[in-house]
C-alpha cells in the first residue's frame, strides 16, 4: 500500500442511515487533515489442512523462518486463514519468491493483497512450486520444451536460468503455479523423431503432505475418501518418489577438489594446487620430510620421538629405519599410565603405537592421519 501524504478536502459530505433514506445529513466544505500513513504490504495465507492449528505457534514459526528485517504482524481471519502485514516491499518479495512454505508439513498458500481488496475473497487454491524434470532426452532439451511442460503441469511461471549454463545436469527446473485441488502430475510421455515414446518424470521440491491415493495436497491417505474402498482393490498410484531431493547430509570433505560446473565459474576458480606449478605438473622437488612435515602440521599429528627419512622411519632411540618404497608409515608414541603415574615410553620399552599407512599421493592431496587410541 502506498502512503498518502495529503487527503483532499471533501466539498460536500453526505451521511445516510442504512435503512432510513429520510435520515440524511449534509455537511458542506468538510476538510480532513492530512495524516501520515505508514507504508504497509499485505499477504493473505491459507493453511491447507483439516487439522486444528494453534495460531500462536504458526505466527511465531513463520516469523522465525521469514525473519523480515522491517518487522511483521499477523492476524487470524478465520480458521486456517491468516493476514500478514509487512513494512517493506523487499520482505514481501522474498517471502513470495522463496516459497512454497509449510507449517507442520501442511502447505501454506500465500497471495499478495492490495486494499481495497478483501482478504477473505482472494482465491487461495494455487501456489508456485519448483518442479524438476528428469529423464529428458538430449534432443528435446530446450527452453521451448520446458515451457510446454510447465503449462502441462500447471501454469508456467519461469524456467531456471541455470538450466543451460553448460553444467552437467541430471534434471532441469521450472517454476509452475499448481492448483492444489487437482492431483499432482507424476510425469508425461514424449514422442521422439523415430516414433518412440519416452517417459519423463516430475519431482516437486519442498512438497508437503499429499495423498498417495488421490495425489491431492492437503491430506494423507488415512483421510482420503478413496481409502473407504475395498482394501483388496486399493492401489497407491502416487508415492514419495514425487518428492525431490534427500534429507541425508551431503558430504563436504572433498568439495575443494571439485571444479565448478559452469564455464564462467571455472574461469575464475583456483584449485588447491596452482595450475602451472611443479606440484601440479608432477615435478615437485619437495622431499619426503617436507611433504610429511606439511601434512603433520596440517593435521596436528604428534610425531615426537620419531623421524621420517627417505628410506623409512626411525625413532630417536636409533632403531633401524623401516624400509619403504612407495609408502610412508607414520608412528605416534603414546604416554602409558602405570599405577597412576605417567611416564614417557622409550625406545627400549614395550609401546602401544598407532600406525596409518599413507601413499605419497594421498599425502600430497592433504589426507589426514587418523589417530585412534588402542586399549592398554
Amino acid at each position: 500500500m502506498a502512503s498518502h501524504d495529503d487527503v483532499p478536502s471533501l466539498a460536500n459530505l453526505t451521511l445516510a442511515d442504512l435503512d432510513d433514506d429520510e435520515g440524511v445529513y449534509h455537511q458542506a466544505q468538510v476538510h480532513v487533515e492530512g495524516v501520515a500513513v505508514e507504508v504497509e504490504f499485505y499477504i493473505v495465507g491459507r493453511l491447507v489442512t483439516n487439522k486444528p492449528t494453534k495460531f500462536a505457534f504458526l505466527k511465531d514459526t513463520m516469523a522465525s523462518v521469514w525473519q523480515p528485517l522491517m518487522g511483521m504482524n499477523a492476524r487470524e481471519l478465520q480458521p486456517h486463514l491468516y493476514l500478514f502485514r509487512f513494512f517493506h516491499e523487499k520482505d514481501v518479495l522474498r517471502v513470495m519468491e522463496d516459497g512454497p512454505w509449510s507449517f507442520e508439513q501442511s502447505l501454506l498458500i500465500l497471495k499478495r493483497v492490495v486494499p481495497p481488496e478483501v482478504p477473505e475473497s482472494v482465491n487461495l487454491n494455487s501456489t508456485d512450486f519448483w518442479v524438476q524434470i528428469h529423464s529428458l532426452p538430449v534432443g528435446l532439451r530446450s527452453e521451448a520444451i520446458l515451457s510446454a511442460m510447465g503449462n502441462f503441469i500447471g501454469s508456467l511461471v519461469k524456467t531456471d536460468e541455470r538450466n543451460f549454463d553448460g553444467s552437467m545436469r541430471s534434471f532441469f527446473r521450472i517454476r509452475v503455479s499448481i492448483n492444489v485441488t487437482k492431483p499432482l502430475r507424476k510425469g508425461m510421455r514424449l514422442k521422439v523423431e523415430n516414433g518412440d515414446w519416452v517417459m519423463v518424470e516430475f519431482k516437486y521440491e519442498r512438497l508437503p503432505t499429499f495423498c498417495f491415493l488421490c495425489g491431492i495436497i492437503g491430506h494423507g491417505e488415512k483421510f482420503c475418501p478413496k481409502s473407504w474402498e475395498e482394501v483388496s482393490t486399493l492401489v497407491k498410484p502416487f508415492g514419495a518418489s514425487l518428492r525431490a531431493g534427500s534429507r541425508r547430509t551431503t558430504p563436504t570433505a572433498g568439495q575443494r577438489w571439485f571444479a565448478p560446473e559452469t564455464t564462467a565459474e571455472r574461469s575464475l576458480w583456483k584449485g588447491p594446487v596452482v595450475v602451472g606449478s611443479d606440484v601440479a605438473k608432477g615435478k615437485s622437488s619437495m622431499s619426503v620430510n617436507e611433504v610429511s612435515s606439511m601434512i603433520v602440521a596440517r593435521n596436528n599429528v604428534n610425531t615426537r620421538g620419531c623421524s621420517i627419512t627417505e628410506t623409512g622411519l626411525a625413532n630417536d632411540g636409533g632403531t633401524t629405519p623401516i624400509a619403504m618404497s612407495k609408502e610412508l608409515t607414520v608412528f605416534d608414541h603414546k604416554r602409558k599410565r602405570v599405577d597412576g603415574e605417567s611416564s614417557e615410553v622409550g625406545a627400549d620399552m614395550q609401546v602401544d603405537i598407532d600406525s596409518q599407512t599413507l601413499s605419497k599421493n594421498l599425502l600430497v592431496a592433504g589426507a589426514g592421519v587418523s589417530q585412534s587410541r588402542q586399549s592398554l
